[in-house]
Parts: structure tokens; C-alpha cells; sequence
């Protein structure tokens, strides 16, 4: 468990959480919070293919199922995320 944690700390988890959280704030409309967002980046990375295709499709179809406007508000959000913090380089320590 202590090997998990500073390996967190290693890759800024706590920082990189708020840089997220900051793109977030500036949409009020959602309670998603920056460590969820990296708890969930974690266990896609570590996830068996399998699963990890599966839980991508799935996200991909709610993006369609959704009215436009919100799909564009979900992936102009993603985008300004990934261009805050560079996920690879999270993710690769």
C-alpha cells in the first residue's frame, strides 16, 4: 500500500488531480472531480483489454445517445484536459 501511494506522489497524483479539477470548475454543471478522473485513467491503463475495450464502447455509445450539445460540451472539456495535463506522461510516470 505504501509502494502504491509513493508511486502516486511520484507522478504528482495530487497535483495533477487539481490542474484537472480546475478545467472541471469552469463547468458547472457537472460534479465530476479530478481524482475520479485519474482513479478511472489508472484502471483503464491497468485494466485487462478485454474490459477496458468493453468500458470504451460503452462510453463511446453514451456519447451518442446523449444530445449533441452535451456530447460537445463532454469532449470540448476532455480536450481542454488533455491539454492541460498530458495523461501518457501521468500514466508513464
Amino acid at each position: 500500500m505504501l509502494n502504491f501511494y509513493r508511486r502516486l506522489a511520484e507522478r504528482r497524483f495530487a497535483e495533477v488531480a487539481k490542474e484537472i479539477q480546475q478545467v472541471l470548475d469552469e463547468h458547472p454543471w457537472t460534479d465530476l472531480h479530478g481524482t475520479r478522473v485519474l482513479d478511472k485513467l489508472m484502471m483503464l491503463r491497468g485494466a485487462k483489454p478485454k474490459w477496458r475495450e468493453n468500458t470504451l464502447t460503452r462510453c463511446r455509445d453514451f456519447l451518442h445517445l446523449v444530445p449533441d450539445t452535451w456530447r460537445q460540451a463532454i469532449e470540448e472539456i476532455a480536450d481542454r484536459v488533455v491539454r492541460r495535463v498530458d495523461p501518457a506522461r501521468f500514466l508513464d510516470g
